[in-house]
């Protein structure tokens, strides 16, 4: 084959690749605006919900590291007063001692498994959490 030809190849596999993908965008569109809709939903109520549950103290999170804006929005997780009651039973086990000292253990513990030093709960340091948890538990005589 000449260059000619595996260059006109090139250039149709091209065009036919551009094409497809811009009707398969074209045709999902309604989908992909109501999926961005309802992230943007999602991204406001998770906000409403954080400020009120930082006001009435089921996070651990403090209400002034989320005025700083130093905690993204993604970031906060957004808990019960259950599921924090079963945090400090993990992180008690863990070896923390009252409720108080409970940022400081936090920062500690992730110091210790290599994770952000930040002080505040994150996904990824209650997966830590709760896998150390298990741990601990599994070692504990019955």
């Amino acid at each position: 084959m000449k260059l000619e030809h595996y260059i006109f190849l090139s250039l149709v596999l091209m065009a036919a690749i551009i094409t497809g993908s811009t009707l398969c965008v074209a045709s999902n569109l309604p989908h992909i605006l109501v999926q961005a809709e309802q992230a943007q939903q999602v991204q406001s109520a998770l906000s409403d919900r954080t400020a009120y549950n930082s006001a009435t103290a089921n996070t651990p999170y403090t209400p002034s590291a989320i005025s700083r804006g130093s905690v993204s929005s993604t970031d906060v997780m957004v808990i019960t007063a259950a599921e924090k009651e079963q945090i400090v039973n993990m992180l008690k086990n863990l070896g923390m001692r009252n409720e108080d000292e409970m940022p400081s253990f936090i920062k500690g513990f992730q110091e210790k498994h290599a994770l952000d030093a930040t002080g505040l709960l994150d996904s990824k340091t209650l997966y830590f959490i709760i896998q150390e948890s298990k741990l601990v538990r599994v070692d504990q005589p019955s």
